[in-house]
């Protein structure tokens, strides 16, 4: 048993371990006793945050039976340092925070020299050129999170966003309108948030920017539209709901702070100045903060400390395939990620393009620079197979690029026409014909699937010193992966079974497997299905080849099947890597989702959690 004493005065029993101690203060110690001495640190720290709520507990308490009106709730920065005692009367010192506790101006450089943040020339401009109200109260909402005040923290940094909008809309010709100040106030007023930002954006022709590429994955795929949302959310319930902040697990708190002042660096077009998260000193202030990982169990025996719920440590790059693998999923799909992560893991140099909210199936996405020209980037999400009419209107949109952009040059179309369909859309849905790739070479497009683009990108998450001709496919001429001709003929529909919802199907040529997804064509009506079970003479069979009568069940019931309708068998083919990858990866996978769960089953190592706390935060 040990007692916790703060500057209070106030003794709490707490329980804890007695290995610590033999690590705690020494000098001399080999690199696993410094790594063990660390642990330790962290262990006594997160102790002493613990007792941080039972004070808090006992001043609510306080101001519940006197009502004095001159006390509050406390942080780690009013109470910095705590002292721990043992029945020896040895005491330790745990300091909670450097700043204020600290006797000399506190380091911000790696190697612990003091740096001037900066020059009296600085302050005398920044002294004659006032900050605008977004700016300072984004300020303010930092300094309210270092200081432990999270929830006053969110209530700034969202309405610092809030406030930055209005100033934008009020110096925007197309918003004024010849209105005076007053007027343009009276009707900023009478405006929704939300009716503001759409305004701005559909006026200034820019895009939120997400989904982000990033090499930490906390911050991988975040979208600055649905973190606004959330913040503003977030902020609605401690305004108007009285929700509590837990001060404890400050990471989503932080993903807030750091998203929203991006948000307003972004939107301002000035990151250097307007996100204090681009300045110089950013890693410094956090290293000066300390973070509390272990959690807390308070009960009456006194104060202890439990292990963290464990979310499991992973590689960085089997997480990349993780959230790659979730962004192509049917459930979760974000074709944009999937289309920016490719040149992420490249290195190529992508910027979002500009274009109108609305009706955007056939406006470029990104724009690349390849040496001496610019690429668009389209990204194309059909409900069946690739039609001219797709990409016709392409063409259509780069003839107005090239007008406007003479380096523009070759367009880069991704292709997903592998979308799951409800079940009442899979009719009727009409297949594209071989011209399509006559009409792609003569535009001298570079068309891929998606599938084949996941499955690239899948490999340099796990390896970014090879590009796997990832390169050469982007330069290449065509339909890089046989979309239009996916589809191979296996047989014909013999016979319908709705009673039973079995299709008997005769077996030309080639095989088919359960699991399988075909697409039955007749005429110009043609719809997809995955074969959940089949059978031969009332036999169930895995794989069934040619020369043989099967009766098949579909996962879309026979409803659409037409007697005599042609089955085929659809290929997911990928790329043509290079041959020396094959016989370390199985790229002989009919469907990339096996593929990539092959990979993310390898060899697991121990990484930190991230800044967000813990893999409940990753983005996305």
């Amino acid at each position: 048993m040990f007692h916790l004493e703060s500057l209070l005065g106030r003794y709490w029993p707490v329980h804890s371990h007695n290995s610590w101690t033999s690590f705690w203060g020494a000098r001399q110690l080999d690199s696993s006793s410094r790594r063990k001495r660390r642990d330790a640190s962290v262990y006594i720290q997160s102790l002493a945050h613990a007792a941080i709520r039972f004070v808090n507990q006992f001043i609510t308490a306080y101001r519940a039976a006197s009502y004095d009106p001159f006390v509050s709730h406390v942080s780690y920065w009013d109470l910095p340092v705590w002292h721990l005692s043992n029945g020896d009367n040895r005491i330790w010192t745990v300091p909670m925070a450097f700043y204020p506790v600290s006797d000399q101006l506190p380091a911000v450089s790696p190697d612990g020299r003091f740096v001037h943040r900066t020059t009296e020339g600085r302050i005398r401009d920044a002294a004659l050129d006032p900050l605008s109200v977004s700016l300072e109260e984004l300020l303010d909402a930092w300094t309210c999170f270092y200081r432990g005040q999270f929830a006053e923290a969110i209530r700034k940094a969202v309405t610092a966003v809030e406030v930055c909008i209005s100033d934008l809309l009020a110096s925007l010709p197309a918003f004024r309108q010849n209105r005076s100040d007053e007027e343009v106030e009276q009707h900023l007023v009478k405006m929704k948030f939300n009716d503001q930002l759409s305004f701005y954006l559909r006026a200034t022709k820019r895009k939120l920017p997400g989904p982000l590429t990033h090499i930490s994955p906390e911050v991988n795929r975040v979208r600055l539209d649905e973190e606004l949302e959330h913040a503003r959310e977030r902020r609605h319930k401690i305004v108007h709901e009285s929700e509590k902040v837990d001060y404890e697990h400050d990471g989503p708190l932080l993903r807030i702070m750091e998203t929203m002042s991006w948000l307003h660096g972004w939107l301002r077009e000035d990151d250097g100045r307007s996100d204090p998260t681009s300045s110089r000193q950013y890693a410094a202030n956090k290293a000066m903060r300390d973070v509390f990982p272990l959690e807390p169990l308070i009960n009456r025996d006194g104060i202890q400390i439990i292990k963290p719920r464990d979310g499991g440590h992973k590689l960085v790059n089997q997480i990349h395939v993780e959230q790659l693998q979730r962004a192509s999923s049917l459930g979760d799909l974000d074709i944009e990620f999937c289309v920016a992560w490719m040149f992420q893991k490249l290195e190529h140099p992508i910027a979002d393009a500009r274009y109108a909210p609305s009706n955007t199936s056939s406006r470029e996405r990104y724009w690349i620079s390849d040496f001496t020209s610019l690429r668009p980037v389209f990204i194309l999400d059909l409900k069946g197979c690739l039609e001219i009419q797709d990409i016709e209107s392409v063409a259509c949109r780069f003839a107005v690029l090239k007008i406007r952009e003479p380096k523009a040059e070759r367009p880069i179309v991704v292709v997903n026409h592998l979308r799951s369909i409800e079940h009442k859309q899979r009719v009727a849905v009409p297949c594209a014909g071989g011209e399509v790739r006559s009409l792609v070479e003569d535009l001298e497009f570079t068309v891929i699937s998606l599938t084949d683009w996941v499955a690239v990108a899948s490999l340099l998450s796990q390896d970014s010193s090879r590009d796997f001709g990832a390169l050469r496919t982007l330069r290449s001429i065509g339909l890089v992966s046989d979309i239009s001709d996916q589809l191979e003929p296996v047989g014909y529909v013999r016979r319908i079974l709705p009673g039973i919802e079995v299709v008997s199907i005769v077996l030309e040529t080639g095989f088919l497997n359960v699991g399988d997804e075909v697409c039955i064509r007749s005429g110009e009506d043609c719809f997809s299905a995955t074969i959940e079970s089949q059978e031969i003479n009332r036999q169930p069979f895995n794989t069934a080849y040619a020369k043989c009568v099967l009766g098949v069940k579909l996962d879309t019931g026979v409803h659409a099947v037409k007697q005599e309708a042609i089955v085929y068998r659809v290929h997911r083919p990928l790329l043509p890597f290079d041959r020396r990858v094959e016989p370390t990866f199985q790229l002989k996978k009919r469907d990339y989702r096996d593929f990539l769960r092959m990979m993310s089953s390898g060899p697991v190592s121990v990484v930190g959690h991230g800044v967000y706390g813990g893999e409940h935060d990753l983005g996305g």
